[in-house]
């Protein structure tokens, strides 16, 4: 990754040209310390500031690659002094400034506290708890990254005092709001928000002004050996993995501290925590490599990572239509998925979706009709995930078009085998993926298994096969629900309203209706649900902190919507069927009526069954 970032800076000539002239306006004459700028952040951060005209005092323990960051710095037309300095030493960080002081007759315009020790401790360490670890992982972490930063800050600030001047930047990250890692690496980054915030009271009426930066997640040299590898470290949590590998490039934050190091409102962000995405944003502009920052301040990001970040799922019959969408949706909420399909085609067309969107997405050729391949599904989740599955969605369907191919015509009129063709997948087969998975969520003592079924379970659609399955999907989500309660797992049935499929869609199309096609359906269907729809309500419905008391359910689409307060993902209120203005609508010979009955006046679910025609 760092190397196509430099293949690209090296092929775009006249941009960096333009950037340079730029740039030499910004910071031309300030004097800048970047401590740990041997490489990561730090150098970036050192490459964007000389190449704003800024000289540069890197700092780092190893003078070999000290030298190749001057170097490069060098390369781009900028001024870089390497000083060998380990920020965990008082002593060296004394040398240092004084230094500084002695070079350039006291001027120091920018510090930036970044040098950070504790990178390879916490990616050794991960998944393990604090009293697991050797307390004295918190001297790898803070005596450089937390000391260190107090040490140079004091050195720092008494020559911006002096000179009425000066800007102090911490680099901290997230985990100093929310856990992250380790103990000792949020207590750490918490302190450095603390620290910018409390010097910048002391400094405010010096002229100096203390930050802290959150950069977003940043692809550093030590972080990309691990992205890169096929074999993540144990411990680490593939939601990392999929953000590191979309994350900032290291001369990300740089190029944030050159914007706003020439801020004229600079004064009135002292002691403020300040991320790169606000300031990408507020200063417009890209990542050195042009991609856009992402945005971590963002709902949809936030949804992202609160939601079902680190669940391990599994949805059948995802490579199209519900299926498809819940995968979709449920990705996008930081669930890592596993989608089956019959079709390796349409599944890597899935799969390709839900990684464009950001997601996470194992393809696995699987038909839900034949226990071996079930099994074999069950026991690589097993294998990869190690023992760990959070969410089932029993959704793949083989009937669909069996059912289109028949309507109107009674059971006795259709070859009986249409009952395998539709209940072999859509019944038999969510029986044996709950048996494996409920096996794996009863040892972890937490797990959702959803059955996606529908109306046809309490009322006449379609045909007879359908309908019994669908009855039947619903009584097994509630006997397993029986078994399952004391285990910590959830079981519940999903009832999604009329959904436009890509097949359904097909048949919605203008022209002839197919044979039987009731024109009310097609009716219901163009004012459908998204297949994504699904998938929303099971994202809410997972995160519920009452789901327990719903085990063995039957839960509809349009009542989750009604609890959550959901919309449809293209912005639609979904159609409620539990209202009486519904029910009334599909009663033959008093439809009219729905027109003058109120939409907020709800039914029992019993009452469904009366567009039917029976009771």
């Amino acid at each position: 990754m760092e190397k196509g970032r430099q293949e690209f800076l090296r092929e775009n000539t006249v941009h960096r040209r333009f950037n340079r002239s730029v740039y030499q306006m910004a910071l031309s004459g300030w004097i800048c310390v970047v401590t740990g700028a041997s490489r990561g952040i730090g150098r970036g951060i050192a490459l964007q500031l000389s190449e704003a005209g800024a000289t540069v005092y890197i700092t780092g323990r190893q003078e070999k690659t000290l030298k190749q960051t001057a170097a490069e710095v060098t390369e781009r037309g900028g001024q870089c002094l390497p000083v060998v300095c380990d920020s965990s030493k008082e002593d060296e960080i004394k040398e240092l400034f004084e230094r500084v002081q002695r070079e350039q007759h006291g001027r120091l315009d920018l510090l930036v506290n970044n040098a950070y020790a504790g990178v390879q401790a916490i990616m050794n360490n991960l998944n393990k708890k604090f009293w697991e670890v050797d307390p004295d992982i918190w001297d790898t972490i803070n005596n450089t990254g937390l000391r260190g930063h107090y040490f140079c800050s004091v050195y720092g600030a008494r020559m911006m005092v002096a000179q009425g001047k000066g800007l102090i930047v911490f680099i901290s990250s997230m985990g100093g709001l929310r856990y992250l890692f380790n103990v000792p690496y949020g207590v750490g980054k918490a302190a450095c928000d603390r620290m910018a915030a409390d010097m910048a009271i002391e400094l405010k009426k010096k002229g100096v002004v203390s930050v802290s930066l959150w950069p977003g997640a940043v692809q550093t040299e030590l972080i990309n050996q691990y992205i890169s590898s096929d074999e993540a470290p144990p411990g680490f949590d593939p939601k990392f993995k999929e953000m590191f590998s979309k994350g900032e490039t290291t001369e990300c934050s740089g190029r944030c501290i050159v914007e706003l190091a020439k801020d004229k409102s600079l004064m009135s962000m002292t002691g403020q925590v300040l991320m790169t995405c606000e300031l990408a944003r507020r200063y417009g502009f890209k990542d050195v490599d042009g991609r856009s920052v992402m945005d971590y301040t963002s709902l949809k990001f936030l949804i992202s990572q609160m939601a079902l970040s680190g669940w391990i799922c599994v949805v059948t019959g995802a490579s199209r239509g519900i299926g498809r969408g819940i995968a979709l949706q449920l990705s996008e909420a930081g669930a890592t998925v596993y989608i089956t399909g019959r079709q390796e085609k349409t599944l890597k067309q899935t799969a390709a979706e839900v990684t464009e969107r950001g997601g996470q997405c194992l393809p696995v050729v699987c038909d839900s009709s034949k226990e071996d391949e079930i099994k074999e599904l069950f026991e690589r989740v097993q294998r990869e995930q190690h023992g760990r599955l959070d969410l089932l969605v029993n959704n793949a369907y083989a009937g669909v078009q069996a059912i289109l191919d028949n309507m109107n015509k009674k059971f006795w009129e259709v070859d009986p085998d249409i009952w395998d063709t539709i209940n072999n997948t859509g019944l038999r087969g969510h029986y044996f993926c709950s048996v494996y998975g409920a096996r794996m969520m009863v040892a972890q003592g937490k797990g959702l298994i959803v059955f996606i079924s529908s109306m046809g379970g309490l009322r006449y659609l379609f045909n007879v096969p359908y309908g019994v399955g669908k009855a039947a999907c619903d009584r097994m989500a509630a006997d397993m629900a029986v078994e399952l309660e004391k285990k910590g797992v959830v079981s519940v049935s999903l009832w999604p309203g009329a959904v436009q499929t890509e097949l359904i869609s097909q048949y919605m199309s203008p022209g002839e209706d197919p044979p039987g096609f009731d024109p009310k359906f097609k009716e219901m269907f163009n004012k459908g649900e998204t297949t994504e729809f699904s998938g929303r309500c099971i994202v809410e419905l997972a995160k519920d902190k009452s789901l327990l008391s719903m085990t063995g359910q039957v839960l509809m689409t349009c009542d989750l919507a009604r609890r959550y307060g959901l919309k449809d993902v293209d912005g639609r209120s979904v159609m409620d069927y539990t209202s009486l203005k519904f029910v009334v609508s599909q009663v033959p010979y008093v439809s009219w009526l729905s027109v003058f009955t109120p939409s907020f006046i709800r039914v029992p679910r019993s009452i469904l069954s009366l567009g039917s025609g029976k009771i």
